[in-house]
């Protein structure tokens, strides 16, 4: 009896497991039913497509006519090729530079024109014979080194090569100098102006050995022996005009002097001349040259001459006197070419 009841319970809680969970997924439906809508998502900008470097289609047709002496010849151009043709047949050049540049058959064969200009303008430049300003590395030539000049001859002598390191620089006078003359050095060695330029501001500076060494690596300046042989070189030739200088300032000098000198005399004879002109003719005396001693003369003779007696208190005066006392003396020794065993001294004497 016991296991007909549990039988008879346990179908009953059977059948209430499914009503309740039937129940359960109704309502979960109706719910989801009942709710308000989702917002949609938010649109993304749409993507802006690259423009394509291909020539667009054409449904046009260009056609080319040929006329010879004997023969008429008609082609038609193909769709690549038919843009740039109308175009410059229109002498609309810049729509035509714009069209070739997206033709890479085109850009390959203008590519090797235009590397030909290039390889022009750089025969120009290391022709000695067109005075490019790189060339004149004498001391002379590099006293009156200049930027503008530089600037003036890239212009003139390779506008092409020129035009385009003032794209690259963006028109900036140094560094198109800079830029040029290093690029032109590696082709042509003995261009090397502004390498010496750039040779006396690291000697000014000091630079050692090495760093010439990986400058000159570069094509930015010489070999250090080199700079060293072009400023002994540079001393030579402003030594002269200064040793010239120095010789007219001291002939200006001297001439000043005996200038005065003379005039001093001419002075001296001046007021002589008046003095024996006072003189009465009564009270002149004359001596015998062999006889004729400043004993003889009295002071009435000397004061006529001109000539006074030094007092005594001119005769016993000394000249003033000086010394020079020094505690200590400091100075500082600078080397020109550093190196491991000539370095900066700073020196104290006591």
């Amino acid at each position: 009896m016991m296991i007909n009841r549990l039988l008879r319970d346990t179908e009953t809680f059977q059948r209430w497991k499914n009503e309740e969970t039937c129940q359960g997924e109704d309502a979960s439906f109706t719910d989801k039913r009942d709710r308000e809508p989702t917002p949609s998502k938010t649109p993304r900008a749409v993507k802006k497509s690259r423009k394509s470097s291909e020539m667009p289609l054409r449904n046009s047709v260009i056609e080319v006519v040929i006329k010879y002496d004997f023969e008429k010849r008609t082609l038609t151009c193909q769709s690549d090729i038919a843009g740039i043709v109308e175009n410059l047949a229109k002498r609309n050049f810049t729509r035509a530079a714009n069209l070739i540049k997206k033709n890479r058959e085109v850009m390959d064969h203008l590519q090797a024109s235009v590397l030909d200009i290039v390889e022009a303008d750089c025969v120009t430049l290391c022709n000695q014979h067109n005075q490019f300003m790189l060339w004149r590395s004498s001391s002379q030539d590099l006293q009156s080194f200049s930027f503008i000049e530089l600037y003036a001859d890239l212009k003139r002598l390779s506008p092409f090569l020129f035009s385009i390191f003032s794209k690259i620089t963006k028109n900036s006078l140094p560094h198109i100098c800079a830029g040029a003359s290093v690029a032109l050095r590696g082709r042509q060695p003995n261009l090397s102006a502004l390498s010496y330029y750039i040779d006396s501001v690291l000697l000014y500076g000091g630079a050692k050995k090495a760093v010439f060494q990986r400058l000159s690596k570069l094509g930015i300046s010489t070999t250090h022996y080199n700079a060293v042989c072009k400023q002994k070189e540079m001393a030579h030739f402003c030594m002269l005009p200064l040793m010239s200088l120095k010789g007219e300032v001291e002939s200006f000098i001297n001439q000043k002097n005996s200038n005065e000198q003379e005039r001093i005399i001419q002075r001296s004879l001046e007021d002589l001349s008046l003095s024996e002109t006072n003189v009465e003719p009564s009270k002149e005396v004359v001596y015998a040259v062999d006889d004729f001693t400043f004993s003889t003369l009295s002071d009435h003779d000397m004061a006529d001459l001109g000539v006074a007696p030094l007092s005594a208190s001119t005769l016993q005066t000394s000249p003033k006197t000086y010394s020079i006392i020094i505690d200590n003396l400091d100075f500082f020794i600078q080397t020109h070419h550093q190196s491991s065993s000539q370095t900066n001294k700073s020196l104290t004497l006591d």
